[in-house]
């Protein structure tokens, strides 16, 4: 399951997504 950590937005107006991988 991918949990969201968190979301940075960026002024390149990318979105960095932190995905946690837990098995």
């Amino acid at each position: 399951n991918l949990n969201l950590v968190e979301t940075r937005p960026f002024p390149d107006g990318v979105l960095l997504t932190k995905y946690e991988t837990r098995r």
